[in-house]
C-alpha cells in the first residue's frame, strides 16, 4: 500500500474533523458560560488548540507507525492534520466571536430604529410633518442592520454544511440572540411596506431580494472566512509566507476599495 492510501485509511478512522466535532460537541453541551469558565480554569497548555493538535498528530503518527512507516515518512501526515485540526477551530472561533459582535453592535439598533420609527410617525399623523431624508436614513440602516443580520445566520450555515456535516456551530446563547434579532428587523419591514398609502415618499422593501442578494455573494464571504482561518493557522504553524499568500487577494481587494473611497471622497 503507497503512502497516500495509508495515510487516508489511517485518517478515516481518525480524522481533524472526528476530533473537532467531538469538542464541539463538549463545548455547546456547556454554554457559553460554562464553557468560559472552564477553559479560564485550565492551564495555557490545555487550550483546546493545543490540546486538539497533539492529540490528532499522536494518533495519525501512532497508527502510520503501527503500520510500519518510517518516522520520517510519517512527519509529514502528521503536520498536515495538525494544521487542518487548527485551522477549524480557528474557523469555528472565529465565526462565534463574528455572530458574537455583530448581536452586540447591533443590539442598540433594535431599540433605537423602534423608538424613532415611532417618532417619525407621531409626526407623520399628530402634526403632519415628514421628513424625507430623515425616512430615507432610517429605511437604510434598517436594511443594512437586516441584512448584516440574516449574512452572518447564513455564513454559519453554509460553513457548518461545508466543512462540518451540518453540526450546529454556535452556542444557544448566541444562536437565539441572532434569530430574535432577525426576527425584529422582519417585523419593522413588514409594518413599513404595510404603509404604502401612508407615507408620501414610499419604497417597498423586498425580503426576498435583499435575501437573494445576500445568497448570491455567501459563496465569496465564505471563502474569506475560510482564507481568514487558514491563515491565522499556518501562521502560527511558521508558514508566514503560506499565510501571506491566502489573504494576499482579500487584503489587496480590501485596499483597493479603500483608495476607491478615498478618491470618491477628493471629488466629492
Amino acid at each position: 500500500m503507497n503512502l497516500g492510501k495509508r495515510v487516508q485509511r489511517i485518517e478515516t478512522s481518525v480524522t481533524p474533523k472526528q476530533a473537532v466535532l467531538l469538542w464541539l460537541d463538549e463545548m455547546l453541551q456547556l454554554g457559553l458560560l460554562g464553557y468560559m469558565e472552564r477553559e479560564f480554569k485550565r492551564p495555557m497548555h490545555e487550550a483546546p488548540r493545543t490540546r486538539l493538535t497533539q492529540m490528532v498528530g499522536r494518533a495519525v503518527r501512532e497508527g502510520l507507525c503501527n503500520q510500519g512507516m518510517k518516522w520520517e515518512l510519517a512527519v509529514n501526515a502528521v503536520r498536515d492534520a495538525q494544521i487542518r485540526t487548527d485551522f477549524l477551530i480557528i474557523l469555528i472561533r472565529n465565526l462565534q466571536r463574528e455572530v458574537q459582535l455583530e448581536c452586540m453592535l447591533n443590539a442598540p439598533y433594535v431599540m433605537l430604529l423602534f423608538e424613532k420609527f415611532k417618532s417619525m410617525l407621531e409626526d407623520l399623523t399628530e402634526h403632519d410633518r415628514f421628513d424625507t431624508e430623515m425616512w430615507e436614513l432610517w429605511r437604510a440602516i434598517l436594511i443594512q442592520r437586516f441584512c448584516g443580520m440574516r449574512r452572518s445566520r447564513e455564513l454559519v450555515f453554509a460553513v457548518s454544511n461545508k466543512y462540518f456535516d451540518r453540526h450546529p456551530l454556535l452556542f444557544r446563547e448566541d444562536a437565539d440572540t441572532l434569530n430574535e434579532q432577525i426576527q425584529c428587523f422582519e417585523k419593522f419591514i413588514k409594518y413599513y411596506n404595510r404603509l404604502k398609502t401612508e407615507l408620501p415618499d414610499w419604497r417597498v422593501i423586498d425580503l426576498d431580494s435583499l435575501a437573494s442578494s445576500i445568497l448570491k455573494y455567501l459563496p465569496d464571504e465564505v471563502e474569506k472566512r475560510v482564507a481568514d482561518a487558514q491563515a491565522t493557522t499556518l501562521a502560527d504553524f511558521g508558514e508566514s509566507e503560506a499565510a501571506w499568500k491566502t489573504i494576499e487577494p482579500y487584503a489587496t481587494a480590501a485596499l483597493q476599495r479603500l483608495r476607491t473611497k478615498s478618491g470618491a471622497r477628493a471629488t466629492s
